[in-house]
């Protein structure tokens, strides 16, 4: 028989994990060190069939996702391309901005 643990556990994890994507598509922006997310981030959706690594510990953990109830741990296909863009705008954002400041 399989335990989860309930209670405010699980809320504080799923909070932590949209303030992560928050965080990292508004500060993009702003500071370079967000930028090596990304990579990280989509390389891991690579190696495991687009399926997110944070979401898989909180159903193994919590029996559900921050998404919801049940076993929703593939991205989105319209999430995994607005990762794409934010990258690739911000980006270049740091890239003009890196310029126009010199």
């Amino acid at each position: 028989m399989k335990y989860y643990i309930i209670g405010p556990l699980p809320y504080i994890f799923f909070t932590l994990h949209w303030l992560g994507i928050i965080y990292t598509f508004v500060t993009s922006y702003f500071y370079t060190h967000t930028l090596y997310f990304y990579p990280i981030i989509i390389i891991s959706w690579y190696i495991n069939e687009n399926k997110c690594v944070i979401s898989q510990i909180e159903y193994s953990v919590f029996n559900r996702t921050f998404l919801g109830e049940g076993k929703k741990v593939t991205v989105p296909f319209r999430m995994r391309y607005l990762l794409y863009g934010n990258f690739l705008t911000s980006i270049s954002f740091q890239i003009l901005y890196k310029i126009d400041s010199n």
